[in-house]
């Protein structure tokens, strides 16, 4: 009896879709296939356990207002504020206005010199931009602000 390519081949074939089909049911059986999943990991969470921290503003680079005869000063912002993680409509709302907070920031910062004495005030600087972002937010309100990145190169 000869054995022909064709037939070997399809013989092999057969063979490892049998083992394929005979492994799949042992897991499914034996509950391997489960998946097992950790409760997530809340530790970066507040003290409230309620808030996430809202980075999408990211990294600015925000030109300063020009002063006669200088080259522009140019400030670097990294700001970022805590939000409700609880409230899905308000951290849409954030979402749809990110490129918004980002434009008020550089905004802001245009209408200053690097010399204007409110640029070493964090706090005061904070709060008026606070006042910015909460003047368009309708489904809520950011409380506080935080700077990871606050430095003018001249």
């Amino acid at each position: 009896m000869k054995l022909s390519l064709n037939s070997v081949l399809t013989a092999v074939l057969a063979a490892l879709a049998l083992a394929i089909a005979v492994i799949t049911a042992i897991v499914f059986i034996s509950g391997g296939a489960a998946r097992k999943t950790n409760p997530p990991d809340d530790s970066y969470l507040s003290a409230a356990g309620r808030n996430r921290l809202w980075t999408g503003l990211g990294r600015l680079r925000c030109p300063l207002k020009e002063e006669s005869g200088k080259t522009p000063s140019i400030l670097v912002i990294e700001a970022a504020f805590p939000y409700n993680r609880e409230d899905p409509a308000f951290f849409n709302e954030l979402a749809v206005n990110n490129s918004r907070f980002r434009a008020e920031t550089v905004s802001f910062f245009a209408s200053l010199k690097a010399n204007d004495p409110i640029l070493g005030d964090e706090e005061a600087v904070k709060k008026k931009l606070l006042e910015r972002y909460n003047s368009f937010l309708r489904l809520g309100k950011i409380e506080t602000l935080y700077f990871s990145d606050f430095l003018i190169i001249d």
